[in-house]
């Protein structure tokens, strides 16, 4: 028992962890970028790192136990260039370190496969989450709506209309919680911000469905919010929330934040 709770303590820092140094999609921003070796996530060997990489054909030869290699926790390398394996899509990562180059595995998908960390941290530009953002007009009612891709559970929505000339906003906030039991009629959604600050909306209807990726259940809020919260959202990051009695640890804080503030500036 104590062996499987250790098990999943590990998963869950591995999780956890260096979120904010997982890049998603924007693998070039790992480019000219110090890392370093952290634990691996999955037993005692890492899964990512590779001696070798054919960037004549780019090719992988991951199941290829020969090439699979075991880098020294805390050691730091430096980013020198990006490929695309031609097999498997996935992106890699050329690692140098001195006269040692090394090769990593990145998956653009799994944040908690992520075996190092970013020294200093990713350096986002400014607007650099804004594209993120699908837009929607319906020229029937003249509704115009931006949206943002899901981070943790969330979307960020700005919607503008005009009405007798007169041009109105309004900014909401979805959020997805998942939950083990079945809990209907209920309200309340609660933000912590890293300042220690909290967000709280007693009133918020709570929405929900069976989960069907498994056999939980999914709950939904979608919060309008005011010219305070926009205000506070765009200057800390969400840490935690709480949807009823059903609370989500927040990894990706930085983004949502960012993606509040491209909300603010659509027109």
């Amino acid at each position: 028992m104590k062996k499987n709770l250790l098990i999943v303590f590990a998963l869950f820092v591995c999780n956890l962890g260096y979120a904010e140094d997982f890049a998603g999609e924007h693998v070039e921003l790992y480019r000219g970028k110090t890392i370093e070796v952290t634990d691996p996530c999955f037993g005692r060997n890492y899964q990512h790192y590779y001696s070798k990489f054919d960037k004549k054909n780019l090719r992988l030869d991951k199941r290829n136990p020969k090439v699979q290699y075991n880098p020294t926790k805390g050691t730091q390398w430096v980013v020198k260039e990006i490929y695309q394996d031609q097999l498997f899509h996935d992106y890699i990562l050329e690692l140098v370190s001195g006269k040692s180059v090394v090769y990593y595995n990145y998956n653009k998908a799994i944040k908690r496969d992520l075996e190092f960390k970013v020294i200093g941290g990713l350096d986002i530009p400014e607007d650099f989450y804004c594209d993120d953002f699908t837009y929607i007009e319906d020229k029937f009612s003249d509704l115009r709506v931006y949206t943002s891709k899901p981070a943790d559970g969330f979307t960020i929505s700005v919607g503008f209309k005009v009405v007798d000339g007169e041009k109105y906003t309004a900014y909401q906030l979805h959020k997805n919680t998942v939950g083990r039991s079945c809990e209907v009629g209920k309200k309340g959604f609660i933000m912590l911000l890293e300042n220690g600050d909290k967000i709280e909306k007693p009133d918020a209807e709570i929405e929900v469905n069976v989960n069907p990726t498994g056999s939980a259940y999914v709950y939904s809020v979608d919060i309008p919010l005011t010219d305070e919260d926009l205000q506070k959202l765009s200057q800390y990051r969400i840490t935690d929330t709480k949807t009823y009695i059903f609370t989500s640890q927040i990894d990706e804080g930085e983004k949502i934040m960012n993606y509040i503030k491209c909300a603010m500036k659509k027109e």
